[in-house]
């Protein structure tokens, strides 16, 4: 009786949909990045990239993004 090693692609996707609710943005951009079948699972679920706001701020000179 050999055991499949016990990988993050391993666990079943209520496991891993568990753990994306911690990633936030960059993240999810690094996550993707790793390999194909995450990127693939990444696109089929859509994680919440926990962006709670974005506010730009112009003067006469500049654009600031926070």
């Amino acid at each position: 009786m050999s055991l499949e090693p016990s990988t993050l692609l391993n666990l079943p996707d209520v496991a891993k949909d568990h753990l994306m609710e911690y990633l936030n943005y960059i993240d999810i951009a690094r996550l993707r990045k790793t390999c194909h079948v995450f990127r693939q699972y990444l696109q089929v679920m859509l994680p919440d990239a926990n962006i709670p706001s974005i506010q730009v701020v112009q003067d006469e000179k500049s654009m600031k993004q926070f």
